[in-house]
């Protein structure tokens, strides 16, 4: 039956093409259920924001065995993708709960963020315009928490995992255009080299630095890895301007996004 599906779908699809009928699109076609696991129909790329004006049009079928879910201990759900040998969450982690039940502090003053508990907050402390579409931010040190912040089987990557998925997309200086998602409805123009090729579908939710004050959203990416180099953290970041992945050091209480990898 899915196949039929797939088949009407682009047998309806086809003519608008033809016919050149203008119709305004960015992003994916999820067909059949992501929740589903596996889920049913995969999804289906494009390259360009409008689906009649691009100078090339290009179609990528991602078959179900690259894609997946989970759910962290708070009950949200998560789209996975299979990325060579890595699996990642294609979304940032939300959870207010650590993985064996203890609740993440919520720190949403400049003086409590600067202690350096075991804590998260949202962009701007605006839970309601970014918790869906970023996630939260977290310090270094509610990443490293003995609690446990990723699902069962799941962990924040290290340096080397990032440098993994990097080489698997073709290196640092191009790896980055393949993970970002497309368009300008969050990143900042141009968005340039985003293709989303792998499926990662990166979204730049900024930071919260170490004195509290908010940066960079929709201009710069930040994920967090989970090892240290001396007083500081590993994290990956990637931006609107160029489609690179760079690997850096930190301050552990800036607040950046996380995602896990299996």
């Amino acid at each position: 039956m899915k196949y039929l599906f797939t088949a009407l779908f682009l047998s309806w699809l086809i003519p608008l093409v033809s016919q050149e009928i203008g119709l305004s699109i960015a992003g994916t076609i999820q067909l059949g259920n992501p929740s589903e696991i596996p889920p049913v129909g995969g999804m289906l790329f494009w390259d360009g924001e409008n689906f009649l004006g691009v100078d090339s049009l290009n179609f990528r079928l991602m078959t179900n065995a690259r894609f997946g879910s989970v759910t962290d201990r708070d009950g949200n759900l998560y789209r996975t993708v299979r990325i060579g040998i890595q699996w990642w969450m294609i979304e940032n982690l939300r959870t207010a709960t650590f993985a064996d039940g203890s609740p993440i502090q919520l720190d949403s003053s400049d003086a409590a963020w600067s202690v350096g508990n075991s804590a998260y907050c949202w962009y701007d402390n605006d839970s309601s315009n970014y918790e869906h579409l970023y996630g939260k931010l977290y310090n270094w040190y509610a990443v490293s928490d003995v609690h446990g912040l990723c699902p069962e089987g799941w962990h924040v990557p290290t340096d080397s995992d990032w440098l993994t998925l990097a080489t698997q997309l073709g290196g640092q200086e191009i790896c980055g255009g393949k993970m970002k998602e497309l368009g300008s409805s969050h990143w900042l123009p141009a968005n340039a080299a985003a293709t989303n090729e792998s499926g990662f579908t990166a979204k730049p939710a900024g930071l919260r630095s170490i004195n509290g004050a908010f940066l960079n959203l929709n201009h710069i990416g930040y994920w967090w890895a989970s090892n240290v180099s001396g007083a500081s953290a590993w994290y990956g970041n990637l931006y609107n301007y160029n489609g690179t992945l760079d690997v850096n050091l930190g301050d552990k209480l800036n607040g950046l996004s996380v995602r896990c990898v299996d």
